[in-house]
């Protein structure tokens, strides 16, 4: 795959795309059976995966990262997680029930190619649930290869898949001033104490948060309570929460579902 590799690992609970990061796979469970054969595509640190597999799916995790998904079956003890290629996945025709495609396409030059592949490896009237971030709202990293605006994403969708509906996660304007400042103001002070030369000294004082993989675990940390009753006990998020597309003001991501197309 002509990629370049992120990850977001969502253990920020006050950062809105964590809340969305949750959300999203709240939102595919409501539309997932227990048994059902599901596809997480580029699962990362598997997080989503273990969400789709304690509901009672049975899901493979697959990630072009082999080191991450050697890691998430030593975090989530689970052999169901596969390295592989997203534009060539190692499955047979007509494998699975479902696809959950969150945050994957925007990682790839051809995302009609992409599609193809999932549509695939997708059984007769299997559902596809992807999500791609808004271009306008995006801040456009190097490993973006192509962004979709609003129309050009649902059409592309609705060219390989039928039945399509159209959802949406928005944010606040309180998000967008959090966004610019991490974006530009943040890197740009940082700069600046870099070349002073006090970056460094800076850091240490504030303390360096942890970036270790590792700290998922702290997601399933209690006792007696699956990830999916930890994340429902939450509160704030239901703002970030996946909802019928309304229009492009304040839209952060859009989230297609879709069944498979019949192409004869």
């Amino acid at each position: 795959m002509n990629n370049i590799a992120e990850h977001y690992i969502p253990v920020n609970k006050d950062h809105y795309l964590t809340a969305q990061h949750w959300e999203r796979y709240l939102f595919a469970l409501s539309l997932l059976k227990p048994g059902m054969k599901v596809l997480d595509i580029a699962c990362g640190i598997g997080y989503g995966t273990e969400i789709i597999r304690q509901y009672g799916c049975d899901v493979t995790g697959v990630d072009y990262d082999k080191d991450l998904i050697e890691e998430s079956r030593s975090i989530w003890k689970y052999d169901g997680f596969v390295n592989a290629d997203a534009l060539d996945l190692p499955f047979e025709d007509s494998s699975f029930d479902a696809i959950v495609s969150y945050e994957t396409i925007e990682h790839v030059n051809d995302g009609d190619r992409y599609l193809s592949e999932l549509r695939r490896v997708l059984r007769s009237s299997g559902i596809i649930i992807c999500s791609t971030p808004n271009i306008k709202y995006a801040s456009h990293p190097p490993f973006h290869l192509k962004e979709y605006g609003v129309d050009e994403f649902f059409y592309l969708i609705g060219k390989k898949f039928s039945e399509i509906q159209c959802y949406a996660q928005y944010f606040r304007i309180t998000d967008r001033i959090s966004d610019i400042a991490q974006w530009y103001m943040i890197p740009f002070i940082g700069s600046i104490m870099n070349k002073l030369g006090i970056k460094d000294a800076i850091m240490s004082l504030l303390g360096r948060r942890p970036t270790d993989h590792k700290t998922m675990q702290s997601i399933n940390g209690a006792k007696g309570s699956t990830i999916i009753e930890q994340l429902k006990g939450e509160e704030g998020k239901s703002y970030y929460e996946v909802r019928p597309f309304k229009g492009p003001r304040m839209l952060r991501v859009m989230v297609a579902v879709a069944r498979k197309k019949d192409m004869s």
